[in-house]
């Protein structure tokens, strides 16, 4: 009768004697050119892995960058716009303080660049109809206020009645606006760069 010792032994034996035919098999001359092409499509496969993973993390990288970089403008262009409004606000009051025309000029281009600003902001905000809403009220606002407030006292500076903190609030109501906006923007930009971050470790 066999004791334990002895069965262990013999798959001991029986280990590295497959192990050895293994070798001898794969190293020995017979059918080298099928175990150099399947040896070689083994590497190419790995290769083309490898490069499909890659070219899978460039690709995601790339459109991560294109949100960042479109939400970054978004950003950017509301806030000029909020400068715009500020400096077409403060073109009217330097006009209803000492009724000179030269602001006229600047009020006039001004009230243009915000026009073509909005229109820019609406385009980039296009898909997005709650911040394509944001960007027309804002709009709305802005251009109530030329037409109630800043053009009729342009137009007849004698008759101008005193409704300054009307036109402020409809100012204020534009740039809060423009402001939640960004915030809303600034959420998204940092959950890109989380889920970036995340994607890269």
């Amino acid at each position: 009768m066999a004791g334990p010792d002895t069965e262990h032994s013999a798959e001991a034996s029986v280990k590295p004697r497959f192990l050895r035919r293994w070798l001898a098999t794969l190293l020995s001359a017979r059918h080298f050119q099928y175990k150099l092409l399947s040896g070689t499509a083994a590497a190419v496969l790995v290769i083309v892995f490898l490069a499909g993973v890659f070219l899978f993390i460039m690709g995601r990288n790339h459109f991560q960058e294109t949100l960042r970089a479109h939400t970054v403008q978004v950003m950017r262009l509301s806030g000029i716009i909020e400068n715009d409004i500020a400096a077409l606000a403060s073109d009217h009051r330097g006009f209803l303080l000492t009724h000179d025309v030269r602001y006229l000029e600047p009020f006039q281009r001004r009230r243009q660049i915000i026009k073509k600003r909005s229109d820019e902001l609406a385009s980039l905000v296009s898909q997005n109809p709650t911040q394509r809403d944001r960007v027309s009220k804002a709009q709305s606002a802005v251009q109530q206020w030329i037409n109630e407030i800043a053009q009729p006292a342009f137009d007849s500076p004698s008759s101008t009645t005193a409704r300054p903190s009307l036109g402020t609030v409809m100012l204020d109501q534009a740039r809060a606006t423009l402001q939640s906006l960004q915030d809303d923007e600034q959420i998204v930009l940092n959950q890109r760069m989380r889920e970036q971050d995340w994607a890269t470790q």
